[in-house]
């Protein structure tokens, strides 16, 4: 896999720090100017200016419990669910045809899983389905944990200060499935639904999950969907974006 190193002259930290600022707003948001600051560990003077000009452009937008993501953003991120359908639905529909499952793409959203894309197995009479736009917690689920244990350790950790008294066992679970290379889930969103997971790396970073579900009667079978999963993840990271 390649990855960038950025020389000093390379390094904006001005941009760092707006970038910075719109990823905590998501994760955080409403958040005050203040609260921002101490989360940053930055002067008041200095996030006052990031949000004035972020909000000039439309990235944010204040409300009477604080900042959070603007319009221009939002339609920004819009345009990625379309694109990243387009990329992943062949593969999906291939890994269809090959276990007879059904599959499921997530993408972060914040703190949220969010279902983009889903192609329904059809060779059982009995199968699993969900619902396309739906969002459920991060550390709720397979999918949702393979994409948390791709992340960098710092953002992990502040995923982690909005789980409460659960800290102590996501992490646990996102190491597991961090040294296991796949996450696994036994009906902790639907009752009688299994799934395997993997997240798709783009550069350092998860792009989306993809999730293979199963009813309890065949969720014996999860361990033989390992290899097949893992070589369209690869797939999809080394041929379509750019990963060695």
């Amino acid at each position: 896999m390649r990855s960038e190193v950025l020389s000093a002259t390379d390094y904006s930290k001005t941009t760092d720090n707006a970038l910075q600022t719109l990823i905590n707003i998501a994760e955080l948001g409403p958040i005050s100017t203040a609260d921002l600051g101490r989360h940053m560990n930055l002067n008041r003077t200095v996030v006052r200016r990031l949000l004035n000009t972020l909000q000039g452009r439309g990235f944010v937008h204040r409300t009477p419990n604080g900042f959070v993501l603007g319009s221009r953003l939002l339609s920004l991120a819009d345009r990625v669910v379309p694109a990243l359908r387009a990329t992943v639905g062949p593969v999906m529909r291939d890994l269809v045809d090959e276990l007879g499952e059904t599959v499921l793409c997530h993408m972060r959203q914040g703190n949220e899983s969010l279902l983009v894309s889903q192609v329904i197995g059809h060779r059982h009479l009995v199968r699993i389905e969900d619902q396309v736009g739906s969002r459920h917690p991060l550390h709720h689920g397979c999918s949702g944990r393979a994409i948390l244990s791709q992340l960098p350790e710092a953002e992990l950790e502040t995923y982690l200060t909005s789980v409460g008294e659960l800290a102590g066992q996501v992490r646990r679970q996102v190491r597991a499935a961090a040294a296991a290379g796949y996450a696994m889930s036994h009906e902790e969103r639907q009752l009688g639904a299994h799934g395997l997971a993997m997240a798709v790396r783009s550069r350092n970073a998860p792009l989306c999950s993809l999730s293979i579900i199963v009813p309890s009667t065949r969720a014996d079978t999860l361990d033989d969907c390992h290899d097949v999963l893992a070589r369209a993840v690869h797939s999809l990271a080394a041929d379509e974006f750019g990963d060695d």
